[in-house]
């Protein structure tokens, strides 16, 4: 069976392209779970938690308001 020129390019391109897309399916889950887990590790912690509990209303007698200005 003799295949010109183009369609030996066009059979390459699409195996090619199927290759490409299998290594990816593959691969790419397994670079992308080793990535954040090594990103997770190098990320700075904490010792305590920050104190963030005193966001509530804060309720000011107009009086004092007055004074200030």
């Amino acid at each position: 069976m003799y295949l010109s020129k183009k369609q030996k390019k066009k059979i390459i391109y699409v195996t090619g392209s199927i290759v490409a897309a299998a290594i990816a399916l593959l691969l790419l889950p397994k670079v992308i779970s080793a990535a954040s887990a090594f990103a997770y590790k190098k990320l700075p912690r904490t010792l305590e938690e920050p104190d963030d509990d005193d966001w509530g209303p804060e309720i000011v007698r107009t009086s004092t308001l007055k004074k200030e200005n």
